[in-house]
């Protein structure tokens, strides 16, 4: 009778397996046959070793028997991490398999893709990891799940395929970057499986999908990883019921087909997905599903972790979101001083018409990043359920009080909910941005961020009429992280005519003034000379546009900030304030040219 044994393709010489993981090695061989399975563990420096350290050699034998089908089954002992190769032999007596070159250390599973839309760099390259260590490199091997089989191999980090064009923004890449990343810090050897399925949706992974991918993992059965990494697809979130149910599907089944250490199941991280501007409706269904992801994270067995990937560095975006796995790695899987998952928000507490806001896995405090001296993404609402912009201030590192001087008395509050620019900007001192939240699923207005309206940008503005330099000026300011300086000079028409840019497509164009038809705003002079500022609208009036333009406030020769307010009430009837497409001021100066100071632009 001829002898033959198969494995799932697995199991390969030059595999990692699992450290302190009874895991199952299944397979086939002649039907009725009995199996001699062998483990051996061989020192890496044989010279430093004693023949006698119980350590070392056969550690585990055991004799299966198939069943009629050729089918078996066998359950290895937990076995410690080691650099020492090992090796695991199944024999019938005649035929003989022998994997060689196993390493016992961490495996991460990463399955899903990575491309997001609406960044600039997410078709770009990234330069080539540069610190390896050399010595390092035969211990962080990989294993493409989604290969042919024949392809199906262990690969070492010296063979791994580099990061040209087109590669350097994929979830394969994430996955190299963080071994790479996570392998000095645990000493431990580690292996990456990879199920990389770009442009796959979640319905694709779940198991009671016909042919979907999860039949890939078939062979994973029984095997041993430490942690899921799941990234999805961004349209995912455009069905955020689904995504909540499919991902607690798809987790639950991944965890009891796979084993952790002691006895525990796999950890499971999901990536805290960026929202891209899409239109109103489907942006606000993309803020539900990054709830549902956050939702998923608290109803999930523990442990269960968050990795936001908004506020990525440009020029790295891929070291800088493998950094941030690997630190929630650390605190959630080998308790070190690193935190368990991204910060969110665990308690809120109104004292005296203010919200005090508390986060988890803040590690060593809050901050905000780079230089930035204003906090952003807050808002706010009464009892109207009218979310307003709020200001927001961090205490002593540890705690955030937020407030807005019309909401006296509010009753929720939101971070980075509505936010399609990703301007919100907390983190913790670990570099974890807080993750989005509201505070409470109630029918409401919420409000968009308009950055304009602070003057600290100016790219956020536009020239209409004249010759206008920009810029931000922080050494003179009524609010926020600095003014808007304008150094102009008129054109023939004598005018000087500028605006915030509210038309474009990720500002959800129009914009709604009607529900407090005052704008103020502080202005301050220079030169010294007597200037004027009218405001022109433009709405939506069917069948077309109409626009208004106010009187003129007189801006007087003083070297002090004034405060301008435009009423548009009387103008109700003109036009829709509702409809506002167009917003510009109208600069008149008889001298032609100089500059002046714009800052703290608000709705009264």
């Amino acid at each position: 009778m001829t002898s033959w044994i198969t494995l799932p393709h697995i199991f390969q010489t030059g595999m990692v397996w699992q450290q302190q993981t009874r895991i199952t090695l299944s397979g086939h061989a002649g039907p009725g046959s009995a199996l001699t399975v062998e483990w051996t563990r061989l020192p890496l420096d044989p010279q430093s070793v004693s023949p006698h350290d119980p350590r070392y050699g056969t550690l585990f034998t055991a004799t299966v028997a198939c069943d009629p089908k050729g089918a078996f089954s066998v359950e290895l002992p937990a076995f410690e991490a080691s650099f020492d190769p090992c090796e695991l032999m199944i024999s019938d007596g005649t035929f003989k398999t022998c994997l060689k070159e196993i390493l016992v250390g961490d495996i991460f599973l990463f399955v899903g893709e990575l491309p997001w839309p609406g960044q600039e760099w997410a078709s770009s390259s990234e330069p080539s990891h540069t610190g390896t260590v050399p010595a390092m490199q035969p211990y962080l091997r990989q294993l493409d799940i989604l290969a042919p089989d024949a392809e199906t191999v262990w690969t070492s980090q010296a063979h791994f395929e580099p990061s040209g064009p087109g590669q350097g923004w994929c979830l394969t890449a994430l996955a190299q970057h963080f071994g790479r990343d996570i392998l000095p810090d645990i000493h431990v050897p580690v292996g990456l499986l990879l199920l990389d399925a770009p442009g796959r949706r979640l319905r694709d992974f779940l198991p009671d999908t016909r042919k979907g991918l999860f039949r890939r993992l078939a062979g994973l059965k029984g095997f041993g990883v430490c942690a899921i990494v799941w990234s999805g697809h961004p349209k995912d979130s455009d069905r955020p019921d689904k995504l909540q149910e499919g991902l607690m599907k798809l987790a639950t089944a991944l965890r009891s087909d796979l084993k952790a250490g002691s006895g525990t199941e796999p950890a499971f991280i999901l990536f805290h997905l960026p929202t891209y501007a899409a239109g109103q409706r489907l942006f606000y269904e993309q803020t539900l599903g990054n709830e549902a992801l956050t939702y998923v994270r608290h109803h999930l067995a523990a442990p269960t972790a968050l990795v936001p990937v908004s506020g990525l560095q440009p020029a790295q975006p891929l070291a800088t979101l493998a950094g941030r796995l690997r630190l929630v790695c650390l605190g959630l899987l080998y308790q070190r001083k690193a935190p368990t998952s991204a910060p969110e928000c665990e308690s809120i507490e109104l004292v005296g018409g203010k919200l005090m806001l508390t986060f988890s896995n803040i590690g060593e405090g809050l901050r905000l990043t780079r230089d930035d001296s204003r906090l952003r993404g807050f808002t706010i609402c009464g009892p109207d359920r009218v979310f307003r912009e709020a200001q927001a201030k961090v205490l002593y590192g540890v705690r955030v009080m937020v407030w807005h001087e019309a909401v006296p008395n509010p009753v929720a509050v939101t971070y980075g909910f509505f936010d399609p620019h990703e301007r919100a900007n907390l983190i913790s001192k670990d570099h974890l941005p807080i993750v989005p939240f509201r505070s409470d699923q109630e029918d409401s207005v919420y409000a968009l961020p308009r950055e304009w309206m602070h003057c600290d940008d100016a790219a956020e503005w536009q020239v209409f009429a004249g010759a206008i330099k920009f810029r931000l000026e922080k050494a003179n300011k009524s609010e926020g992280e600095g003014s808007l300086s304008l150094s102009y000079q008129m054109d023939s028409c004598q005018n000087i005519v500028f605006g915030p840019w509210i038309d474009r497509p990720s500002d959800f164009p129009p914009m709604d003034l009607s529900t407090s038809p005052k704008l103020v705003l502080d202005v301050f002079n220079p030169d010294l000379k007597e200037k004027g500022l009218s405001l022109k609208l433009m709405a939506i009036v069917a069948p077309g546009a109409r626009e208004i333009e106010t009187a003129v406030q007189k801006i007087i020769p003083a070297l002090r900030w004034q405060t301008l307010t435009f009423d548009l009430q009387p103008f109700a009837q003109e036009i829709d304030l509702a409809q506002v497409i167009r917003i510009q001021l109208v600069l008149q100066d008889k001298a032609g040219r100089g500059q002046i100071y714009l800052d703290n632009i608000r709705q009264a």
